[in-house]
């Protein structure tokens, strides 16, 4: 049974006909569906870089897994969608880890679209207990991919949510500080996610006039 849960740092944003809660982790919960919505882990990244010669430390995605613990104990949904780039590149231990932890959530159901850095073979993926979906995936009125779609590649009655850009909302201070924080972008056709991972960087973007944009502040979501 899910405990009592304080959501005073969430956001809810009421959209499509649909509840959604951005949470300040980095992630988006459709509570119509207890679905849970996470982009851009990039596991097994610290690992890479080390091979390569730079000196990353070990377990720098151990936060990412003890965060993703704390949301399915919180939120005890059913399904989670991984948005792509799950896992950074080739094989190393770090997966091992990843699907140890996947068995210790089996009342879940795991989703995967497929993004540029998930070039595991398809056989890793499915000897897991993750469900593995190439380009996109349908669950009415959105259609997740990795990337964003162009709007003439979406079926007008469908709403794209997409990960891949890593977003981040650009703020100027009175004194011309300014700071770069991660972000939940709403367009017109299609929503961008934050990456949810630690060792992950960020791509400043440019809103729109009919955008909406909601920074991460402080363990907060700050409406902009």
């Amino acid at each position: 049974m899910r405990a009592n849960i304080n959501y005073d740092n969430d956001y809810r944003f009421e959209f499509l006909g649909q509840s959604l809660l951005l949470l300040p982790e980095h992630a988006l919960l459709w509570t119509n569906k207890n679905i849970l919505l996470i982009s851009d882990i990039h596991l097994g990244k610290a690992t890479h870089f080390r091979k390569s010669g730079i000196p990353i430390p070990s377990g720098i995605h151990d936060q990412d897994l003890i965060q993703l613990d704390k949301l399915l104990e919180k939120y005890a949904v059913e399904k989670l969608i991984f948005l792509g780039d799950l896992f950074h590149s080739m094989y190393n231990r770090e997966w091992e880890i990843f699907d140890k932890w996947l068995a210790t959530h089996s009342e879940t159901e795991f989703h995967l679209i497929l993004g540029n850095h998930d070039i595991l073979p398809l056989s890793i993926y499915t000897s897991s207990s993750i469900k593995v979906h190439k380009n996109t995936y349908v669950e009415n009125p959105f259609i997740f991919s990795h990337i964003p779609m162009k709007k003439e590649e979406l079926d007008p009655d469908l709403y794209n949510i997409a990960g891949h850009i890593h977003p981040s909302i650009r703020l100027m201070g009175k004194g011309k500080q300014n700071i770069a924080l991660p972000c939940f972008y709403f367009g017109s056709y299609q929503a961008v996610l934050p990456a949810f991972g630690v060792f992950t960087g960020k791509y400043p973007i440019i809103p729109s006039q009919t955008s909406r944009i909601f920074a991460v502040a402080n363990n907060k979501i700050i409406s902009i």
